[in-house]
């Protein structure tokens, strides 16, 4: 028997009039917690807030990549690809190899949720290469974790 308090609160979007509420550091917070809480449309309306507050360069390629995480979950996989690539661009764009690996990981989920496995590997593959020389085991272990996913679809 509950009494209702132990169950998790609803997050709601933050009211535009809060003190730092609209910063970018914040709005990514919030959608990262709201991912996490399940409130998938609730992050999509964070990252979309963020990306509207972010520079150009790697704080956009941060967003685009966790808008892309979060409607891949959702099943919006058209978007999510489209997303995941401009994210790998900006990254790119900006010379951040660490973000721009992760976005080619997220590209490659995508291609692999969308049944697309030569692209999924491509992106696996290009992941790593960007990763070589930087030294970032968890990333890494990502990419590699994606190609064993593809190899494993493809039965070899």
């Amino acid at each position: 028997m509950t009494d209702g308090r132990s169950q998790e609160p609803k997050l709601r979007p933050a009211p535009t009039g809060l003190p730092g509420a609209g910063s970018h550091g914040d709005l990514i917070a919030l959608g990262d917690l709201a991912v996490r809480s399940g409130e998938n449309q609730a992050a999509v309306d964070y990252f979309f807030r963020a990306l509207e507050s972010a520079a150009p360069g790697t704080e956009n390629a941060g967003a685009l990549r966790r808008l892309a995480y979060t409607l891949r979950r959702m099943g919006r996989l058209e978007e999510a690809l489209d997303f995941a690539l401009r994210a790998a661009v900006e990254a790119e764009r900006a010379g951040d190899a660490l973000e721009h690996a992760r976005a080619e990981i997220e590209a490659g989920r995508v291609h692999v949720s969308l049944g697309e496995l030569d692209a999924a590997l491509r992106q696996a593959r290009h992941a790593l290469e960007i990763l070589d020389t930087k030294g970032r085991p968890v990333e890494g272990a990502f990419a590699l974790n994606l190609l064993g996913s593809v190899h494993l679809r493809r039965g070899e």
